[in-house]
C-alpha cells in the first residue's frame, strides 16, 4: 500500500498487477510512501476520504504470471514446496482461499489468494485501472496533473513471451480453472471470457 497525504491518494497493491513497479514509481514521482504491509488491502478509516485506487489485470494473464512465479521461476525453487506444481494443482489450492482475508499464518503477509474483486471490496477502492490500458487510465486519476512515463519494470521473469491462451492451447481445463477462481473478476472489471478448445 502506498499513501500520499499531499496528493490525497491510497494505492492498494494487488499481487501480479505490476504492483512493485507502480509502488516505486508513485514513491519517486507522486509523493507516495509505503505504509503497512506491501499487499495490505484494509485501508484505515483515517484515509477514507482519499482517492483509493488500484490496478487490475486480465484474469488469464494474472493467473498465468502468478503460477509461473511461484511454481516455475528458477530463483524461487529452493525451499519452495509449491515449486513444480501443475497449473491446476496451484490454482485449486488458491481457489479454496479466494475469499479469505485473514493473513497467512506462516508470514507477515496478507492472503495473496484473494481475487482482485475481493481486494477491491476489502479496500473499498473507488477507482480501478486496467493493466492493459495503464497509461491512458492513469492520466484520468485526479492527483496526476502531468504523467511521468514510462513506469520502469521491477521484476524480470523467465515466463515465456506468450499469452495464457497460447501457452495452454492444448489444455482447455486450464481456462475452466481460471473461470472457477476469477468469475467475479471478469464481471466486475469488464474482461471477456475466452473458452479454450482442444486442438
Amino acid at each position: 500500500m502506498v499513501i500520499s497525504d499531499s496528493k490525497r491518494y491510497v494505492y492498494v497493491a494487488i499481487p501480479k498487477t505490476g504492483s512493485q513497479a507502480i509502488s516505486h514509481w508513485l514513491c519517486r514521482n507522486y509523493a507516495g510512501r509505503h505504509m503497512f504491509n506491501y499487499h495490505e488491502a484494509h485501508v484505515p478509516d483515517e484515509y477514507s476520504d482519499y482517492t483509493v485506487w488500484t490496478v487490475v489485470r486480465n484474469p488469464y494473464e494474472r493467473c498465468f504470471s502468478w503460477w509461473w512465479m511461484v511454481c516455475r521461476e528458477p530463483d524461487l525453487k529452493e525451499g519452495n514446496e509449491m515449486w513444480g506444481w501443475s497449473f491446476g494443482k496451484f490454482m485449486h489450492h488458491n481457489i479454496e482461499r479466494k475469499y479469505d482475508t485473514r493473513w497467512r499464518d506462516d508470514a507477515d503477509k496478507p492472503n495473496f489468494s484473494m481475487t482482485q474483486k475481493r481486494f477491491v471490496d476489502v479496500s473499498k477502492a473507488d477507482h480501478f485501472i486496467h493493466y492493459e490500458r495503464l497509461k491512458k487510465e492513469l492520466e484520468e486519476l485526479p492527483f496526476i496533473k502531468t504523467l511521468v512515463w514510462p513506469i520502469p519494470r521491477r521484476n524480470l521473469s523467465t515466463k515465456p513471451k506468450v499469452s495464457f491462451h497460447e501457452y495452454f492451447a492444448d489444455d482447455p481445463v486450464a481456462e475452466v480453472i481460471v473461470w472457477e477462481y476469477c468469475s467475479e473478476d471478469f464481471e466486475a472489471f469488464g474482461y471477456e471470457r475466452k473458452i479454450l478448445t482442444s486442438l
